[in-house]
């Protein structure tokens, strides 16, 4: 049952991702620059600057790569999301708590050498100044070694205006991987991901 579930929930996918890409092309014209920068296999952390409800749905229908990508749990209250959730593994996070549940499968994605997709923000302001970061993508690639991938986007969703996905480079933090407890370590490297984060929003593509 579980290997037909697993078949059918593949099928399910691949057919809701051509129907809505599409839709997606049309309404937002997306453009990405440096997707290269995303390697064809192995682990890695997108981060990106979280603008739009839209954003996360944009990146997984768009980019050639599966994406694990989390969402707070509230979302699931909502059945499509639900029901789009469950067909593409999107992990729900209780927002402002240790969420062990999720932490565990999120690592699980990364150990099998998946894409997890999440927003360092944790709510939608645009990389505002003064935004509260969490420490969660840097915390995850020092207990995996996994490299950090960030994006930058571009755009405000609004129908018909093109949006854009600039990727930067992976960012290594390996030499960290026995600091990976301490917060000041923690607080440090995630700020660097989010002024790489901004770099790339800002920059003219």
């Amino acid at each position: 049952m579980k290997k037909i579930a697993y078949i059918l929930k593949r099928f399910t996918r691949r057919i809701l991702k051509i129907i809505l890409y599409f839709l997606v092309i049309i309404v937002y014209r997306p453009k990405k620059v440096g997707e290269k920068n995303i390697p064809k296999e192995g682990s890695y952390i997108l981060c990106a600057n979280h603008v739009h409800a839209l954003d996360a749905v944009a990146l997984v229908l768009t980019l050639k790569r599966e994406v694990i990508f989390i969402a707070k749990k509230e979302l699931f209250s909502n059945p499509i999301f639900h029901w789009l959730g469950y067909n593409f593994d999107v992990i729900a996070v209780k927002r402002g708590t240790a969420d062990v549940e999720a932490m565990k499968l999120s690592l699980k994605a990364l150990k099998q050498g998946k894409l997890l997709g999440l927003f360092p923000e944790g709510t939608r302001n645009g990389m505002a100044k003064g935004a509260k970061l969490h420490n969660g993508a840097v915390s995850m690639a020092l207990k995996t070694n996994t490299k950090i991938i960030p994006i930058g986007i571009q755009g405000n969703f609004k129908p018909f205006r093109k949006i854009k996905f600039n990727i930067g480079m992976p960012m290594d933090f390996s030499e960290y991987v026995s600091r990976q407890k301490d917060k000041e370590t923690l607080d440090m490297l995630t700020k660097t991901v989010m002024d790489e984060v901004i770099k790339l929003t800002n920059e003219k593509i």
